[in-house]
């Protein structure tokens, strides 16, 4: 009986941990920032992968160089950094690209400018609580659940004990 609530405490602490980093990690998207979970490695050190950045809507008129910019890419949402401003159009490098890799990005594309908030490396646990939320919900209320459970047993235990 112990073995098993110990068990079912070191699964609510899991879950509790899990629910948490997810909470902080989307409190941003509250005040009009989206979040993005960077995948690639390609603006290291700047995003290292696995972390979480933030970004806001800006069009191509509040971008200048040196800021990073958050655009769509056929059907990836990536980060890059500006090197030129032109009429309708950015041209963007990758941070740890420094002699190659210079892209183009139509305004048409540009979904925000990042701002210097980064969570690092807790993108795979956003992740899964965003995947697995149904999952997550079921075993924190089987876990309320069984908890109950022990409390009203342990209670008739200690009833039978003294008659």
């Amino acid at each position: 009986m112990k073995v098993v609530r110990l068990f079912i405490n070191m699964i609510t602490v899991i879950v509790t941990i899990l629910f948490i980093v997810y909470v902080i990690a989307m409190l941003p998207n509250l005040f009009g920032y989206k979040s993005l979970i960077v995948k690639f490695s390609s603006m290291e050190p700047t995003y290292p992968k696995n972390s979480i950045v933030y970004y806001h809507s800006a069009n191509i008129n509040e971008i200048s160089v040196g800021d990073i910019v958050t655009y769509k890419y056929g059907n990836d949402v990536l980060s890059s950094r500006v090197i030129k401003v032109e009429n309708d159009t950015l041209k963007i490098r990758d941070d740890n690209k420094k002699e190659a890799g210079i892209d183009t990005v139509n305004k048409n594309d540009i979904l925000g400018k990042n701002i210097n908030i980064i969570l690092r490396f807790i993108g795979p646990f956003v992740i899964l609580v965003q995947e697995n939320v149904y999952i997550a919900c079921s075993i924190i209320v089987g876990i309320v659940l069984i908890n109950i459970l022990f409390q009203v047993f342990k209670k008739k235990k200690k009833v039978l004990e003294f008659e």
